[in-house]
């Protein structure tokens, strides 16, 4: 007897799937054989009634709880190894349909970005970059969503003497910028309208006191963009916004 403190343990005897090596004539005893070793260390072995189906991941095992990480985690589902529709990241940008907090705390590190909504697009997903493209690139609860090809960052006004100098972040794809001018917050008088393919703009023009400048930035070509929320987080419509712009 090989191990006289194990009754299972003995020549001849059968394999218990316990992590052992049980039969003292194996020649890889005292090693324990490959089924029986659990290589990923999440508690389940290849072998057993309820056997790990893939030893390599800890984030697959039997009854798992599915995590939106882009694969099949629960090895006792029928339909296993196929992925959840919600997991097959079609548009090959890195983010699922499924929420990324799926599982709550369970979800491990590493997962894949979530919250994808339109999984069919590359160029939409959470937290994506506002492009030029006649299209809204954000999900819900991104900042912008709901505007359409709004310019992102914040607007500087690095001016010198005599001239006020506006500049603002470039958008992906654009390829031309309009500053808007109004003594009306609202812009909802008439106003002053340029159009460049810079992104900045040194006005020489100079409010009569008592008075102020107000500037909208929006991006033109390819695709007129939105001129971005007001205040009050709706979409800035004034009438001085849907006037022709000169060159």
């Amino acid at each position: 007897d090989c191990d006289d403190t194990d009754p299972q343990t003995f020549y001849g005897a059968a394999e218990a799937c316990d992590g052992l090596n049980n039969n003292c004539a194996s020649p890889l005893w005292p090693a324990p054989p490959a089924a029986e070793v659990d290589n990923d260390r999440d508690g389940w072995r290849i072998c057993g009634s309820t056997p790990d189906c893939d030893d390599t991941n800890v984030r697959i095992t039997p009854f798992s709880p599915e995590y939106c990480d882009g694969l099949a985690n629960n090895c006792q589902d029928p339909t296993w190894p196929a992925l959840r529709p919600q997991e097959q990241d079609r548009d090959q940008d890195g983010y699922l349909e499924c929420s990324k907090f799926e599982a709550s705390s369970l979800n491990p590190p590493g997962v894949l970005g979530g919250d994808d909504c339109n999984d069919d697009d590359a160029s939409v997903h959470k937290g994506a970059i506002e492009r030029n493209d006649g299209k809204d690139n954000q999900c819900p609860r991104d900042s912008g969503y709901g505007l359409v090809d709004e310019i992102e960052g914040a607007v500087a006004f690095p001016g010198a003497s005599n001239t006020t100098t506006i500049s603002w972040s470039a958008q992906p794809d654009a390829t031309s910028y309009q500053v808007r001018r109004s003594l009306d917050p609202s812009f909802s008088q008439p106003c002053a309208c340029i159009t460049t393919s810079q992104t900045s703009w040194a006005d020489t023009s100079v409010p009569t006191p008592g008075t102020a400048f107000f500037y909208l930035i929006r991006s033109s070509a390819p695709f007129p963009g939105s001129w971005g929320a007001s205040s009050a987080g709706v979409e800035r419509t004034g009438a001085c916004l849907q006037l022709p712009c000169a060159m």
